[in-house]
């Protein structure tokens, strides 16, 4: 899994980790060396004074009275060690070192005769000083690192200052022809931007022609589709004035105006579905629910009358939401009119609150298998012989989705289903 996701932060952090890197193995490799180094001029400068002191010695034995900077000489007769220092009494064959004091003494013997010679060279002064070097190493690698994470954080703005620009003009970029982004007349054609943002532009003009072919096809089907609805609207007014007094016909003429208005519904959904819900705010307006279920019991009161099915409101509260009338009734219309379709038992409720419409049947219920893909387009659930398209519910749940409400669906094979719409 990719830790930085932000692309400055990630040349940041390689500058950073590559400065870091190459500082510290530059500075272990230079200390090192200085290390080696050290040691070795140090033997030489030591064997160099205790090889001097020897010549001097052979020559001048109260050479060693003399006080020296550097180094301090004692002399035993053969292995006896008595006469020595008590810290120097129990020398082991392989001790080169000794610490007096606090501070490091390098020990190094030698013969002469029946004499044995016991070199001590104080170390502190070189030892101060490779301290000192260390220091001033790992403050050079933290002035190195300090750096490099600044510059890294400069080099990074000018990098993806070309792809902030690019997102900037994406994001502000509207749907329409022109709209597009602007790019330099000497840009590169090779430039990684440059290709990036002209792919952006083309795709955005597909994208655009695309939605322009919709809104007019949407446009032309829902006046081709209104056009004869109308017309059967108007021949219903005109019967319905005729036939007045025809109480069989009156009824049969109010069922072709529900009709009528449902598909004038539809069609309005449908092209609402079709379109960017932005374009219809001016659409929008205040919808009492309890009024729309009451339309909606009304549409189907000749069903439910047939199959001998009550249909109970209980009203806790009248909820009123700002939406589009067609959408709403669409929605809580399909829902109503599959549990009248569907249920085998005489008594359907229906529940409404300031919030929440809740349509319960009691029939057969729907298999647990089948309620996954209930709500998908063509999908007609168990009963694949009704009249239906198996598209009610799939509009349902795409309107739900588009106006951010949620939608509850349970159903049980004993106890029948229940639906609920939350706005």
């Amino acid at each position: 899994m990719t830790r930085f996701k932000n692309i400055r932060r990630r040349l940041v952090v390689a500058a950073f980790t590559l400065a870091s890197t190459v500082a510290g193995i530059f500075a272990g490799g230079l200390y090192l060396a200085f290390d080696a180094a050290e040691d070795k001029l140090f033997d030489d400068h030591l064997k160099a004074d205790v090889n001097a002191f020897m010549v001097a010695y052979e020559h001048d034995p109260s050479v060693i009275d003399l006080a020296r900077r550097n180094f301090i000489v004692f002399i035993a007769e053969g292995s006896d060690t008595a006469a020595l220092p008590e810290y120097l009494h129990h020398l082991s064959a392989d001790t080169d070192e000794v610490i007096l004091d606090g501070k490091e003494f390098e020990l190094l013997t030698r013969t002469s005769g029946t004499k044995t010679f016991y070199f001590m060279f104080d170390e502190s002064e070189f030892e101060e000083f490779e301290n000192a070097l260390l220091m001033a190493m790992i403050a050079i690698i933290f002035i190195v690192i300090a750096s490099a994470a600044w510059a890294g954080a400069l080099v990074a703005d000018r990098i993806i200052q070309p792809l902030t620009d690019l997102s900037r003009q994406v994001r502000e970029m509207g749907l329409g022809g022109g709209n597009s982004i602007k790019l330099d007349a000497d840009a590169d054609p090779d430039d990684e931007i440059t290709n990036l943002a002209q792919a952006i532009n083309g795709y955005h003009t597909r994208i655009s022609e695309l939605l322009q072919r919709e809104n007019e096809f949407s446009a032309d089907v829902s006046h081709e589709l209104r056009t004869p609805i109308m017309a059967v609207q108007g021949a219903t007014e005109i019967l319905a004035n005729r036939l007045a007094d025809d109480a069989d016909a009156t009824k049969l003429i109010a069922r072709i105006k529900r009709g009528c208005f449902h598909m004038t519904t539809l069609t309005e959904a449908l092209l609402y579905l079709a379109r960017d819900p932005a374009s219809f705010r001016d659409r929008v307006e205040p919808v009492s629910v309890k009024r729309v279920i009451d339309a909606q019991i009304a549409a189907v009161r000749d069903v439910a009358e047939k199959k001998g099915i009550t249909m109970n409101v209980n009203e806790v509260a009248d909820a009123t939401i700002n939406t589009i009338p067609a959408v709403i009734e669409i929605v809580l219309g399909n829902i109503l009119k599959n549990a009248v379709k569907y249920t085998d038992q005489n008594v359907i409720n229906i529940f409404v609150d300031n919030h929440e419409v809740v349509i319960q049947d009691y029939g057969p219920g729907i298999d647990r298998s089948v309620q996954a893909t209930l709500f998908d387009r063509f999908n007609r659930g168990q009963n694949r012989n009704s009249d239906g398209t198996g598209i009610g519910l799939a509009l349902v749940r795409r309107f739900c989705e588009q106006y951010g409400w949620s939608i509850d669906f349970r159903s049980d094979l004993e106890t029948g289903t229940r639906v609920a719409v939350s706005f």
